[in-house]
């Protein structure tokens, strides 16, 4: 009996070995045609491909030219026009002054030139235009935080999808040892059966359990490759790439701190809260913009004139003459006296809307931090048991093996044990790379997922 136990250990020692170096010989060959890259280079690639994020660059550079073209009314606006045009010929008139002889008569000038330059300055219109040029002002600040508000979604999305990839190639490593393992039973089984320990069905029954393996492996072969399809797509690169996740670089969860020192943050640090402030502002010059309206408007127009000939010279001569005007002008809105108030009153049932609006932001931030909170304590707090559990699976099975062995259980109770030792190393793997994932939505909730 102890030359056969002797026997089995050294069985079991020997696949041990072959299974070391089943994996080592797998992790060379994927490192050869994998891109092992790392979170920080994700993200940089992701922010750099993403469509959402360029579009949001050109909002904010619309935003910038309607700045740009508000504000250019404050200045001088100088317009130059000439035209020529041809006459047909008609008979000269002759005007006769009594008692004298003769008369005169005014030429018929058929060819006219004509050239203009203008300029127009606003001296006071009612104080709209410097809230205007505010407005839009506030415009630009608010689309910009816009694109910090896609950026970290982008961020998130892009953390998730290099977690999930990372996940799904621990569960593919975790199978392919379970084969192993399973490879290293049937080997048992099989000489039990030759020895008459065991019965044909004993092993049939674990290369069933072979199989079942064989197609979890299957599955989780094609949940790396969809994952990395997945993530390539988001950082342009080929959807063919194999992606080798960079384990060391990613950041393990810290001490998780206080609700209120995350809510805190996120109400400090949140860009929609941010958007709705500077929306609300723009709100406010909206309704300076609408009482101003109330003021009449006052405005300089200066006229150079350079014609062939020049209506302002009588009698009118074939000869270049130049003229000028010049004068302040003041428009009013008498009938907006009246109706202007259902501006203002639109305007400041807007800035009443605004600030509900953040209002209501606000109460949504609190829920996402406080379930982004909860989460991320008992994701961490998940890693302690499913280590504990997995500790307790291997000394089960350790336990049922050595039991079978020495034929003291059935075979269908090595395999629960083998079983139960497969899902706690799956959960082991999973609640870790959970817990980054929860780590890593709770700073996205405070508003401060830095990222390089």
């Amino acid at each position: 009996m102890k030359c056969f136990e002797t026997e089995n250990m050294l069985k079991q020692i020997f696949f041990a070995g072959i299974s070391f170096l089943g994996l080592f010989v797998h992790s060379q060959v994927f490192a050869q045609t994998a891109t092992v890259i790392t979170l920080d280079e994700v993200i940089l690639k992701g922010l750099n491909y993403n469509k959402t994020l360029k579009i949001s660059h050109y909002k904010t550079d619309v935003q910038k030219a309607r700045y740009y073209e508000i504000r250019s009314s404050i200045y001088p606006q100088l317009n130059l026009s000439a035209s020529y045009t041809r006459l047909s010929n008609v008979n000269e008139p002759l005007i006769h002054i009594p008692g004298q002889e003769g008369g005169f008569s005014f030429p018929s000038l058929v060819n006219n030139y004509y050239s203009r330059i203008s300029l127009a300055q606003p001296i006071f219109a009612g104080f709209r235009l410097k809230a205007a040029t505010e407005l839009f002002r506030d415009n630009i600040l608010a689309s910009q935080v816009d694109s910090q508000i896609d950026s970290l979604v982008v961020v998130i999305d892009l953390v998730t999808l290099y977690i999930n990839l990372y996940k799904a190639q621990l569960n593919l490593d975790v199978n392919r040892n379970n084969i192993l393992q399973i490879d290293q039973h049937l080997k048992e089984v099989s000489d039990f059966e030759k020895a008459g320990m065991a019965l044909k069905n004993d092993v049939l029954k674990v290369q069933l359990e072979k199989s079942n393996a064989q197609q979890s492996l299957l599955d989780a072969e094609n949940a790396v490759k969809m994952a990395s399809f997945n993530l390539s797509l988001q950082l342009g690169m080929p959807p063919e790439n194999v992606i080798q996740t960079d384990t060391a670089a990613l950041v393990q969860p810290l001490e998780i701190k206080s609700y209120d020192y995350y809510l805190e943050e996120a109400l400090r640090s949140r860009p929609e809260l941010k958007a709705s402030d500077l929306r609300a502002d723009a709100a406010v010059k909206n309704i300076k913009i609408s009482r101003g309206n109330y003021y009449p408007s006052v405005n300089f127009t200066a006229n150079g004139y350079y014609a062939n000939p020049n209506i302002r010279v009588i009698p009118s001569e074939q000869k270049w003459v130049g003229t000028w005007d010049a004068g302040i002008g003041i428009a009013w809105d008498i009938t907006g006296l009246f109706t202007n108030k259902y501006k203002i009153e639109e305007a400041n049932t807007n800035l009443l809307q605004l600030q509900t609006l953040h209002d209501q932001e606000s109460d949504a931030i609190k829920a996402e931090v406080y379930h982004n909170y909860l989460t991320a304590i008992s994701a961490t707090r998940k890693i302690e048991l499913s280590q504990q559990a997995l500790q307790e699976a291997v000394l089960n099975y350790a336990t049922e093996n050595n039991r079978y062995l020495n034929q003291l259980i059935l075979l269908s109770d090595l395999t629960d044990a083998n079983v139960a030792l497969l899902s706690a190393r799956l959960n082991a793997v999973n609640t870790k790379a959970d817990a980054v994932l929860a780590y890593y939505r709770l700073l996205k909730s405070t508003g401060n997922l830095n990222y390089k």
